[in-house]
């Protein structure tokens, strides 16, 4: 298919910061008329964004409908401009000229988005100049046909996100299962303080001058390795320390990571370090819990997804907009159960029991939904570049393929 450059067929506004001074919170009494401004992708929304600040007459503006693209890391992320927005340094605004669809020109940028990736520049964080976005190749079709491809993919993925809204409950309702197993598997027991069970490690503060001293390089792990219930070390960060700061600040294995923050659902959750990585640091934010000859660590790290664990961090949490966090004193007085050993383990072994099954149901659904994005993506790049006819292929024969991605789950969930 013949392509010509986005510039032929969209302008491509790069972002840029306007002066501080003129720049205010959403709501505050320095808002006067001034043009609600987004800075990047961390405001962006499901399909558009919620500003949180506004500015005075910011230098680059989207005008109502332009799509708004991440040109800093998740390079590639998008919104729609669902009015004028300014626009800063990580938003690059595009407004299709009539020769585009602007459906179409949705589709074909999310179908662009290795590509653009690829097209990434600088160390600290992946970013794209103008240039890059400006260049990237779009298909060079007439207008009626982008229409209706622009109706095509608008109806089919919304029939995708259906489906996917169905395993996202799901999900939740794994997550609901696994908490009332624990609860049944606890009920009733006595409660103790996690700092008279347990000591805790506070990590390495980054960012540190040792002037003088020899560095040492070592990998650390931070908030992003430690998941929900299980500690990943795909992309383990390393950092240069002292010796002496490098002691302090070692994990051991066996010892129970919480973060300090994120999230309120994932707040404190624990998972255990399985020393897979000698020498391995841990940052400050994130804990690490030390447990005594009195308490197992994997009873521990299931307990912190407990009803009691759950609500004792949401009640004490500290929360700004969405992030909330704990602190060494309230982590301290978390309550926990106090048994001996052996009733810990025979209580590990019953929710072990049930937990295997949820687990399976847990990793099904998480095949489907990958499964139902490689489906979607596929046929997004397949229509925008001319391989699908769409005016030939039928909703019916696109639901069936849909329903084959999900042909193994309840009835239920798929649509009528």
């Amino acid at each position: 298919m013949k392509t010509v450059p986005l510039k032929r067929r969209a302008s491509v506004i790069a972002g840029q910061a306007p002066l501080g001074a003129t720049v205010h919170e959403l709501g505050g009494p320095d808002e006067g008329n001034a043009l609600l401004f987004i800075q990047g992708n961390a405001e962006f929304g499901a399909e558009h964004p919620s500003p949180r600040l506004v500015a005075e007459q910011p230098p680059k503006v989207a005008p109502r409908g332009a799509v708004l693209l991440s040109v800093r890391a998740p390079v590639g992320a998008m919104n729609i401009a669902d009015r004028p927005l300014g626009i800063g340094r990580g938003v690059a605004a595009i407004v299709p000229t009539p020769q585009l669809d602007p459906r179409f020109l949705w589709w074909v940028l999310h179908s662009l988005r290795e590509e653009l990736a690829s097209r990434q520049v600088g160390s600290t964080y992946g970013a794209v100049d103008a240039r890059a976005v400006s260049t990237l190749p779009i298909p060079d079709i007439a207008i009626q046909t982008q229409r209706r491809i622009g109706h095509f993919l608008d109806r089919e993925c919304e029939r995708i996100g259906a489906i996917e809204a169905l395993l996202a409950d799901h999900r939740t309702a794994g997550i609901e299962l696994e908490r009332r197993v624990i609860d049944d598997v606890f009920a009733g027991v006595p409660l103790t303080r996690l700092g008279w069970r347990a000591s805790i490690q506070t990590g390495l503060t980054l960012g540190g001058k040792y002037a003088d001293e020899e560095l040492v390089e070592y990998p650390y792990l931070r908030v992003a390795n430690v998941q929900a219930d299980a500690i990943t070390t795909v992309d383990v960060a390393t950092v240069h320390v002292p010796a002496r700061i490098a002691r302090r600040t070692t994990l051991r294995r066996g010892d129970v990571l919480m973060t300090e923050g994120g999230d309120i659902d994932k707040l404190g959750r624990g998972a255990v370090w399985d020393g897979t990585i000698p020498d391995c640091l841990h940052q400050n934010h994130v804990f690490a819990v030390r447990c005594g000859g009195r308490l197992l660590p994997e009873f521990l790290a299931v307990w912190t997804r407990s009803s009691v664990a759950r609500s004792y961090f949401e009640r004490t949490a500290s929360r700004i907009t969405n992030i909330a966090s704990t602190n060494l004193t309230k982590l301290v007085r978390l309550p926990v159960p106090d048994l001996p050993v052996a009733d810990q383990r025979a209580k590990l072994r019953a929710f072990y029991r049930e937990h295997h099954r949820i687990t399976e149901l847990r990793d099904q659904t998480m095949q489907l939904a990958t499964g139902l994005a490689e489906y979607r993506d596929a046929l997004i790049t397949e229509a925008v570049t001319g391989k699908l006819n769409v005016r030939q292929l039928s909703g019916h024969q696109l639901d069936e393929s849909v329903r084959a991605v999900a042909e193994r789950m309840q009835p239920e969930i798929l649509p009528a």
